[in-house]
């Protein structure tokens, strides 16, 4: 995705860090995998960034920056998906 992209929504998954300090052996910890819904606002080589929140200007907050290593797919959600029918 390009920052063209700017302000469409999309759906991240990724692949988070764990740490884990009790006494479970390696084998038995994996990094978990989580969806993150956003507006897409940027990416470079090694990041990309969505944000929460977007104004009537197009101006995106909120943001979460994601290292590109730990994204595993983007995809675009479209309207017909996140509307609430009556």
């Amino acid at each position: 995705m390009h920052s063209s992209k700017k302000g469409m929504l999309v759906e991240v998954r990724w692949r988070d860090v764990i740490h884990d300090s009790s006494w479970d052996t390696a084998a038995s910890i994996e990094c978990p995998i989580i969806t993150t819904v956003g507006y897409y606002a940027d990416e470079s080589d090694t990041t990309l960034k969505i944000g929460s929140t977007m104004n009537s200007d197009g101006e995106i907050s909120g943001i979460c920056a994601f290292p590109k290593g730990c994204v595993m797919k983007v995809r675009e959600v479209t309207k017909h998906e996140h509307t609430v029918e009556p």
